[in-house]
């Protein structure tokens, strides 16, 4: 079978409809690597975020380890979270524009629609 990273690259190469509904069926059975810090005063976390349109905010996470560029790496410690509660906390985000997995190779975006679905059709309205 193949793998999300492999279908994220085969995406990336020639993006297609019908691949982009696999990759997102795929997503909604498995788990990301998402960056976070410390949150100031040391109480939880923070995750990366990337500047999104109009003000909003993406979240960037990974299908794999090996998707993650060392230099930023070294900056960031990983979560390996479901990718349901992953997209149920960035809906909580009232910034969110969206997420971006593999955002150094493959860059596929997932925009809030498709999180609420990942999400089980929850998440903060919108």
């Amino acid at each position: 079978m193949e793998s999300l990273t492999q279908m994220l690259r085969r995406y990336q190469r020639k993006p297609e409809q019908s691949l982009a509904a696999q990759i997102v069926s795929q997503l909604a059975a498995g788990e990301l690597y998402v960056p976070v810090q410390a949150a100031s005063g040391g109480q939880g976390f923070c995750p990366d975020t990337i500047p999104g349109p109009e003000n909003a905010v993406l979240f960037p996470a990974f299908s794999a380890q090996t998707q993650i560029a060392n230099e930023y790496g070294e900056r960031f410690a990983f979560l390996h979270l479901a990718t349901s509660a992953f997209a149920a906390a960035c809906l909580n985000d009232p910034r969110c524009g969206g997420v971006v997995i593999d955002p150094f190779t493959a860059k596929f975006f997932l925009p809030t629609e498709a999180l609420r679905e990942l999400a089980g059709g929850g998440g903060a309205a919108r």
